[in-house]
Formats: C-alpha cells, sequence, structure tokens
C-alpha cells in the first residue's frame, strides 16, 4: 500500500500464495484480499494485520477473480473461477450466501466469475460470468430477479 503523496510504502504479507484481486472497504479502514487458492482476508490497513482469513470448507475452490465492497462497509461480493459468488460478512467472517452465479453451458469448465458489483440503492448484486450471463441477485433472499444473456462472456 503506498501513502500519496509521501511514498510511504506498507507491506501485507501472503499466506504463500498469489494475490488476485482486492477492494478497499468504503470506510477507508479496511482493504480485502482475493488469493490465487480461494481464500479472502480482509486487512486492517493501519495495523497492516488482517482481521480473519477465509480459508475453511466455505472458502471458494478456484481462484478469486472479482470483488466488490457494500457501501455499509459490512458486506463484500466475491467472484471466483470456480463458478460461484460468496457473500461474507467483513465483521464476522461468516458466507452469508453462496450463489450458483456461473449459468452452466455445455462446457465441462464451469465458467469463470468475472465481475461482481453492488447495486448503491436498492439490496441487489449483479453477477457476470464467461456463460454470457448477467445475473441480478435479490440480497434480502439470496434469490435470482433477473438474468440476461449475452452472446459471450
Amino acid at each position: 500500500m503506498w501513502k500519496m503523496p509521501s511514498g510511504d510504502c506498507k507491506t501485507f504479507q501472503s499466506h504463500g500464495c498469489r494475490s488476485t484481486c482486492g477492494a478497499f472497504m468504503k470506510d477507508g479502514k479496511r482493504a480485502s484480499v482475493g488469493y490465487e487458492d480461494g481464500t479472502l482476508k480482509i486487512w486492517d490497513l493501519r495495523q497492516g494485520m488482517h482481521t480473519f482469513h477465509l480459508s475453511d470448507g466455505t472458502a471458494h475452490q478456484g481462484s478469486i477473480t472479482c470483488m466488490d465492497a457494500h457501501r455499509d462497509n459490512v458486506l463484500i461480493a466475491t467472484g471466483s473461477e470456480d463458478s460461484t459468488v460468496k457473500v461474507v460478512n467483513t465483521n464476522s467472517g461468516k458466507v452469508l450466501s453462496t450463489l450458483a452465479a456461473g449459468f452452466q453451458t455445455d462446457s465441462d469448465t464451469p465458467p469463470s466469475i468475472e465481475a461482481v458489483g453492488f447495486s448503491p440503492q436498492q439490496p441487489m448484486l449483479a453477477t457476470a460470468s464467461l456463460s454470457g450471463v448477467l445475473g441480478v441477485w435479490d440480497l434480502s433472499s439470496y434469490r435470482l430477479r433477473q438474468q440476461c444473456k449475452h452472446p459471450g462472456g
């Protein structure tokens, strides 16, 4: 992490695995980082330590490809090569829901999730996968509300 304009630098040590994506929480005090092995860490930026490390049976089974932080500073959504999206409470580290958002195609390989995004006004989450399907999910029930099919991923 680089502090501008002074140029001070702080390094956050990995657990031996490559980081693949990250997002700053809206509070500016924490950051979430996704890793190649499917784990997720939430980092306290001031102390330089992670507040939790999601790596047990609730972690992704593939590399985390994308993430978004909700404006309330409590939720994070992560998308993965395992064709799922996880919605995680950043205070407790609990996985609130695992969404099958890849929308399986005829291929033997499950489609990777390439983008996730929280709605700024509504309790909804958008997901996009290499299967070419954009999904809009209701966060109060974690159910698919709408899908839009595209010819490509």
